[in-house]
C-alpha cells in the first residue's frame, strides 16, 4: 500500500524535488486529447551551491531523443530562474503550494532533424518525497497544440532500460 499523502501543507521544494535519480513515462495528446507521442524520460540532479544542476533525456516512440541541461537558480523566496542551452532567454519558476509552474520558450529537436521553437508551461505537483506528476503543455506563439501527462518516480526507482525508449510505433498498413 502506498505511503500517506505528506502533509498538505507542505510546500515544493525546488532544491529537493530535483535532486537525485528520476524515471518517468507519459504522453503527449492533442487538445482533442488524441495520442501524438509517447515516451520516457530519464533525470538526475545535483546541488552545486545554491544552484540545481539538472539533466533530463526524453527518448519518443517515433526514435528522436532530446537532452536537456538545466541550472536552476532561486531568484526569490519561491521564484526560480533557469538557463539551458537551447533556451531562448530564460526559464521562469514560481513555486505555489506543492506545485511548481515552469514556463520557457526553447529550440526543441525533431524526428526530421530540424528543430523547433515551441513555448512550454509545465506544473510539477509533489506527490510525496519520491513522487511527482508533471502535466504541461507546449505551443507555439502562446497556443497551446500538445499536453504532456507524466508521473516521476525519483530516487529508488525502476529506470527504463538504458539506450531504448518506448517501444517504436508499429509500421504503418498498408491498405
Amino acid at each position: 500500500m502506498p505511503d500517506p499523502l505528506p502533509d498538505p501543507d507542505a510546500v515544493f521544494a525546488q532544491e529537493r524535488a530535483f535532486v537525485g535519480r528520476f524515471a518517468g513515462w507519459g504522453v503527449m495528446e492533442t487538445p482533442l486529447g488524441k495520442l501524438q507521442k509517447r515516451y520516457v524520460v530519464e533525470a538526475h540532479g545535483v546541488l552545486d551551491g545554491e544552484t540545481v544542476v539538472f539533466q533530463e533525456i526524453w527518448r519518443f516512440d517515433d526514435g528522436h531523443v532530446d537532452h536537456l541541461r538545466w541550472r536552476i537558480s532561486r531568484t526569490a523566496e519561491g521564484r526560480y530562474e533557469g538557463q539551458e542551452p537551447q533556451l531562448e532567454g530564460v526559464a521562469e519558476g514560481e513555486i505555489d503550494g506543492f506545485g511548481f509552474r515552469w514556463r520557457y520558450t526553447r529550440e526543441t529537436p525533431q524526428p526530421d532533424g530540424k528543430t523547433l521553437k515551441l513555448n512550454f508551461d509545465d506544473w510539477f505537483w509533489r506527490i510525496d518525497d519520491h513522487v511527482m506528476v508533471v502535466r504541461g503543455t507546449a505551443g507555439r506563439l502562446g497556443l497551446p497544440f500538445a499536453w504532456r501527462t507524466s508521473p516521476i518516480s525519483g530516487r529508488a526507482t525502476r529506470r527504463p532500460r538504458p539506450g531504448r525508449g518506448c517501444a517504436q510505433r508499429p509500421p504503418a498498413r498498408s491498405p
